[in-house]
C-alpha cells in the first residue's frame, strides 16, 4: 500500500477523495488543510485523522506520497518539505506560480530520491489519446496549425470564496489556472514552442490577474497555433475544445473539457469513436493516479513526471511576459 495524505481540503480535493477509493494501492491515511470546518468535514467524509500544521502532518501520518491541492503559490516550499522528508509529491495544476519555483521543486526531489507528479488530467481521456496515437502514427502528416478555445464562467463569486484566489503570488489567472491543461495538451501532441505573444486583459472581475487572454505561438515543427480564453463566458462553462489542422485530416476536440469528439477526418477511416465523457474533469484523475502507482511500483518515468510539468508552464510564464512587455518571446527562456 502506498500511504497518501492530502493536502488541501477544498474545491478539488472531492475529485481526488474519488479517485483514492477506486485505486487499491492507495490508502488515504490523513488530511490537512488551515481551514478548521473544510478540514473537519473532509476528516470525518474519509475516516482519517485531519492536521492544521502540514509539518504535524508529514510527521505523524508517515506517508509515502503526498498530495498538494493546495493553493499554487504554497506548491513550492510544500514539495521541498516533503522531498526533504524522504516522501513523493503529486502536485496540482500549475506545478508553480513562478518559474524558478518550479525549477527549485524538480532539483529538490531529484536531489532527494523521490518523484514528483503534477496532475495534468486531460491527457488520460480517451479522446485525447486517441488523438496522441494518431499523431505518432503519422496519420496527420505535418501539421499545419493549432487552436485551443477555454470559454468558461468564472464569477466574481468563486474568486470571492478565499483570499488567494486571482492574486499574482498564489493563484495566476485565466491562463495559468484555467487554460494551463490546455496548454499542456498543446505542447504534448504538437511538440515544443518556439515563441509565443500575448494579450491579456482584466475586462470584469475584481482580481489582480487576467480573466481573458489570447495567445499566439510558433511551433518548432513550424506549426502555427493559437490559445483564447475567458473566464467571462455567460452563464456558465461553454467549451474547452482543441482543433487540429494537418496535412492528411482535420479533428476537433469539445465539450465543455475537451473530452468529446466533434469532428474526426482523416485519409484512413476508423471506427466510431468512443462514448464521450461530459464531465468538466473527463475520467483522467483515476487513470493519473493510475499511472503514478504503476511509476512507483516499477520504477518506471509517469506521463507527467519531474520537468515534463515545467512545459506548459514555460509557455504560460512566456505569455505572461510577452503580454506585460508587448513583445514576442523565444523559448526557452533566459532563467
Amino acid at each position: 500500500m502506498i500511504r497518501t495524505l492530502l493536502v488541501g481540503c477544498g474545491r478539488v480535493s472531492h475529485t481526488h477523495f474519488e479517485s483514492f477509493r477506486t485505486i487499491d494501492e492507495l490508502e488515504l491515511v490523513g488530511v490537512c488543510d488551515t481551514d478548521e470546518a473544510a478540514l473537519k468535514a473532509a476528516s470525518s467524509e474519509n475516516a482519517v485523522p485531519g492536521y492544521e500544521r502540514y509539518e504535524d502532518a508529514l510527521e505523524h501520518c508517515r506517508p509515502d506520497l503526498v498530495v498538494l491541492a493546495t493553493p499554487s503559490g504554497l506548491h513550492a516550499e510544500q514539495t521541498i518539505m516533503a522531498a526533504a522528508a524522504g516522501v513523493h509529491v503529486v502536485t496540482e495544476k500549475p506545478m508553480a506560480t513562478r518559474w524558478s519555483d518550479g525549477e527549485r521543486m524538480v532539483k529538490a526531489c531529484e536531489d532527494a530520491g523521490v518523484r514528483l507528479f503534477e496532475v495534468k488530467q486531460h491527457r488520460f481521456n480517451p479522446a485525447i489519446e486517441r488523438v496522441k496515437r494518431a499523431i505518432e502514427d503519422g496519420r496527420f502528416g505535418r501539421i499545419f496549425d493549432v487552436h485551443v478555445s477555454v470559454f468558461w464562467a468564472r464569477p466574481q463569486a468563486y474568486y470571492d470564496l478565499a483570499d488567494w484566489r486571482g492574486t499574482w503570488e498564489q493563484d495566476g489567472g485565466a491562463l495559468m489556472n484555467q487554460a494551463i491543461h490546455y496548454i499542456d495538451l498543446l505542447r504534448w501532441l504538437v511538440g515544443p514552442v518556439e515563441s509565443v505573444f500575448s494579450f491579456t486583459a482584466t475586462l470584469a472581475r475584481r482580481i489582480e490577474v487576467e480573466d481573458t487572454a489570447s495567445v499566439a505561438l510558433k511551433f518548432r515543427s513550424g506549426a502555427l497555433g493559437t490559445v483564447n480564453v475567458t473566464m467571462l463566458t455567460h452563464p456558465e462553462n461553454f467549451e474547452g475544445s482543441l482543433t487540429i489542422l494537418g496535412e492528411h485530416g482535420t479533428v476537433r476536440l469539445g465539450g465543455v473539457a475537451c473530452n468529446q469528439i466533434e469532428h474526426w477526418s482523416l485519409d484512413v477511416a476508423e471506427p466510431d469513436p468512443e462514448q464521450p465523457d461530459d464531465c468538466v474533469y473527463g475520467i483522467g484523475h483515476p487513470r493519473f493516479y493510475q499511472d503514478v502507482v504503476h511509476a512507483l511500483k516499477t520504477g518506471e518515468r509517469g506521463r507527467i513526471e519531474g520537468s515534463e510539468g515545467l512545459k506548459s508552464l514555460e509557455i504560460v510564464v512566456g505569455a505572461y511576459v510577452s503580454s506585460q512587455e508587448g513583445r514576442k518571446v523565444s523559448l526557452p527562456m533566459n532563467p
